[in-house]
């Protein structure tokens, strides 16, 4: 009951079963592979299985990835049949087993890795149900030094494999990764647990915008592969609204028969992996350039099989905002003359949005209003809609072109702030159509103010409020005007208990030139 309860609070079960929904997506310079293993055998030749292995091991070769590949997000699954729990009843204790041991490369023994969500599916049998479970093993590779090639072992699954034909076990891993010379790509993973048997369903991936000439490919992971087929079953690609539907088949993948036991994305395929199906395919011929969606259709007769993850990565225009975008601040009204910010001057910040990518843009930004300022306004919202209220400045929807650059102008006033305050200042921007997102930050704002008007800024003011001619004749660090022999208050020198400083002198004593950094007036400062 203790791990029910434990499987309950940290990867929570779908029931019946789990559609596919999206649950990795990145739009970048990056690809992915995918690759895995049985974990169940075949001892007594009647193609079930009945017995669990206790682990098994991939290899993953440099030739199956990019030259100088970098880890962005790695996720390990695992799934198979389990002795029922009442239909995946979760009132019952669960039978899901949501840990599994990966020794990743470069690491000398196995973690104990906890699933970050569990699905459980009923099977359509009284008898067992199924489950996957994922976890995202990005911390261990990098934890063990970030290698990707090697060999990956995956362990521990307390599955329940009793010669029927539907039983299953394995796993499979996702790798997602970025290189130098890898083209635009936008790659989106869906996982769940959905059953197939007499039905179809279609995934759309949505949000694109396909590259000329169109370029893609299609990676599953199915359990319970087994050698039947029909003409009924089968998986189709195809984009919207100009692609040509395409079946998907190989030289091992029958286009009425593609979960039949095989892993397609090693060199060379795998055939006869008992309880699995993990297939990658080249889906170019399905979409067409400017193609905004692909539709993605799986179909079953009589045979049963779940899908457990679907990617698809398609090369696509996308943009890039990145080192040339800034935000940078100028004084524009100087309105005591004194060459620097102050109270009541307007300050113009300038934000810069240079799309270094090859498609274009609608971005939101939002600039907070510094808690120093005293107002602010969108003076040139660069094609964007103004929509500011309450503390920030937003702009929404500035059209920003592949090689372009849109620039956005905003008027702040300077509060009232002690000399050498220091106001910061960032504009937030996130993409409309892939939400990426990023802040630009400006350089500091050194505030300076000369309270009592007599040209000298009260840091540099041995007497700050009270005009005096800053000579300082007995050198006690404080202007004549604030000090002297004789203050006229009817005590002199050291009989006078105010002394050296008038009683009704509103400066303080403090003395000296302090040294202030020299003003920029313009600065730049990027964040990404």
């Amino acid at each position: 009951m203790i791990r029910a309860l434990l499987l309950l609070l940290l990867a929570t079960p779908a029931f019946a079963e789990a559609p596919l929904t999206e649950a990795v997506a990145f739009s970048r310079n990056a690809d992915f592979f995918a690759t895995g293993a049985t974990l169940a055998a075949d001892t007594d030749g009647d193609s079930n299985v009945e017995t669990l292995l206790p682990q098994a091991m991939v290899q993953i070769n440099e030739s199956d990835l990019a030259p100088d590949a970098t880890v962005q997000q790695a996720l390990v699954y695992w799934g198979g049949s389990i002795h029922d729990q009442g239909d995946c009843d979760p009132a019952l204790e669960s039978t899901i087993d949501p840990e599994v041991e990966v020794t990743v490369p470069g690491a000398s023994n196995p973690a104990t890795v906890q699933a970050d969500v569990c699905h459980c599916d009923a099977a359509g049998a009284a008898s067992y149900d199924v489950q996957a479970c994922r976890a995202d093993i990005t911390a261990l590779i990098q934890g063990n030094g970030g290698q990707l090639t090697g060999n990956w072992t995956v362990g521990g699954f307390q599955a329940w494999l009793d010669d029927v034909s539907t039983h299953n076990a394995s796993f499979a891993l996702v790798l997602f990764y970025t290189a130098p010379d890898l083209p635009q790509r936008r790659l989106t993973l869906y996982d769940g647990l959905q059953r197939m048997s007499q039905n179809s369903t279609t995934l759309e991936l949505g949000g694109i915008e396909v590259n000329d000439p169109p370029s893609g490919d299609l990676t599953w992971y199915v359990l319970e592969g087994d050698i039947g087929g029909s003409a009924s079953e089968g998986v189709t690609a195809q984009g919207q609204p100009g692609g040509t539907l395409q079946w998907l088949s190989d030289a091992v993948n029958p286009p009425g028969n593609p979960m039949n036991r095989t892993i397609n994305t090693t060199v060379p395929a795998q055939e006869g992996v008992i309880g699995v199906d993990i297939d990658t395919f080249d889906i170019s011929a399905a979409i067409d350039a400017a193609d905004t969606s692909v539709d993605v259709t799986y179909s079953a007769d009589s045979d049963k099989w779940w899908i457990v993850f679907n990617v698809v990565g398609i090369n696509v225009f996308f943009s890039a905002f990145a080192d040339d975008s800034v935000l940078r601040w100028s004084l524009l009204e100087d309105r005591d003359d004194n060459g620097a910010p102050s109270f009541g001057d307007t300050l113009r910040y300038t934000v810069e949005l240079v799309n270094e990518g090859t498609g274009n843009a609608n971005v939101d930004v939002v600039f907070p209003i510094p808690p120093e300022a005293a107002a602010g306004a969108v003076v040139n919202a660069g094609g964007g809609t103004n929509a500011s209220s309450g503390q920030d400045l937003r702009v929404l929807g500035v059209p920003v072109d592949s090689g372009g650059t849109a620039v956005i102008e905003l008027d702040i006033e300077v509060g009232d702030s002690p000399d050498g305050t220091l106001m910061e200042a960032s504009a937030n921007y996130t993409v409309q159509a892939d939400g990426h997102n990023g802040m630009l930050i400006a350089d500091d704002v050194l505030i300076r103010r000369d309270g009592d008007g007599d040209g000298a800024f009260d840091l540099d003011d041995n007497c700050p409020d009270l005009p005096n001619d800053q000579t300082d004749s007995d050198g006690d660090g404080v202007g004549d005007a604030c000090s002297g022999g004789d203050d006229d208050d009817s005590a002199f020198g050291d009989d006078d208990d105010a002394a050296p400083w008038r009683q009704d002198c509103a400066c303080s004593g403090g003395g000296g030139a302090v040294a202030v950094p020299l003003l920029m007036l313009l600065g730049v400062r990027r964040r990404r």
